[in-house]
């Protein structure tokens, strides 16, 4: 946090209407607090950006985010209440409170296959939203889909979302690079290639991670350069990802098949949506299949 931000306290209020009750989370761009909106006698989360004022990346990925929350309406998306407000001179959001609910990659321990399934399912669905606005999300990796105990589920951080087509900058292109192993061969390639196919792909590279135990291209392990710079590598030069079956033997021909179609390195040759994705691989599920996760 930068040195001039200073914490928000319990109990104060937040533009005379927002009442601190706990900070919740914190990462590098925003801090989030528990608060009671005492106008609509709800709680909610309170996102104040902590990034640097002369950061404009930063600042239009925090903007980007509350105006898509507040506009987008799907039950596995964070809906966003208030956006481009401001206290004490920060930018701030107020969108719905998830209460229990955990990073999926915190989860794998707990998940089965009817479980897992029902979540793959329900990002889908959120995919296939963003995509009938030609939106795509570009950052889709475990730390970006939040689960609870109950079969909740939902997509997180619309920061980087932005028509199908349009370009990265720079500093963009680095927070990407925070998930090679999620980051679709069009996306590293062209600053403009993303489109909703590139969501499919990372949502496989979810599901690879699931069979295998490590994210696509990320079985080179003693790489001098490390996993995450290997599979950046192997993805610009056009290696083909490891069929899931190689890694853990108990994965099916089928299901092999159904998850390397939508990790295919040309977008059209996946499938049509990510929910058609997500149901190919219910038609494909083989009993006795081991998870390697747990």
């Amino acid at each position: 946090m930068g040195g001039d931000v200073r914490e928000l306290s319990d109990d104060e209020l937040v533009d005379g209407r927002y009442k601190v009750q706990a900070k919740i989370g914190e990462g590098s761009q925003g801090a989030v607090y528990r608060v009671l909106d005492i106008k609509q006698r709800r709680l909610c989360a309170l996102k104040l950006l902590i990034a640097d004022p002369n950061d404009t990346d930063s600042h239009a990925r925090f903007q980007r985010e509350g105006r898509l929350g507040l506009n987008l309406r799907h039950p596995n998306l964070v809906e966003v209440f208030e956006t481009d407000k401001r206290w004490q001179g920060r930018p701030y959001l107020v969108m719905e409170l998830l209460q229990g609910m955990v990073p999926l990659g915190e989860r794998w321990s707990d998940l089965d296959w009817p479980h897992f399934l029902d979540i793959v399912r329900q990002v889908a669905s959120a995919l296939d939203y963003l995509a009938e606005y030609d939106l795509v999300h570009r950052d889709l990796s475990p730390r970006n889909v939040l689960v609870d105990g109950a079969r909740g589920v939902k997509v997180i951080d619309l920061g980087l979302a932005r028509e199908s087509g349009s370009a990265l900058t720079r500093s963009s292109m680095i927070d990407l690079m925070g998930s090679p192993g999620f980051l679709p061969p069009e996306q590293l390639e062209r600053a403009n290639g993303a489109e909703p196919a590139s969501d499919q792909w990372a949502l496989a590279a979810i599901v690879y991670q699931v069979l295998t135990g490590i994210p696509p291209h990320f079985d080179d392990p003693d790489h001098e350069d490390g996993p995450e710079m290997s599979a950046l590598q192997r993805v610009a030069d056009g290696m083909p990802v490891s069929h899931p079956s190689e890694i853990n033997p108990s994965v099916s021909a089928d299901l092999g098949a159904t998850v390397m179609r939508a990790l295919s390195m040309a977008p059209r040759a996946r499938f049509p949506s990510s929910t058609s994705f997500a149901l190919a691989l219910c038609d494909a599920l083989s009993p006795g299949l081991e998870l390697p996760l747990g």
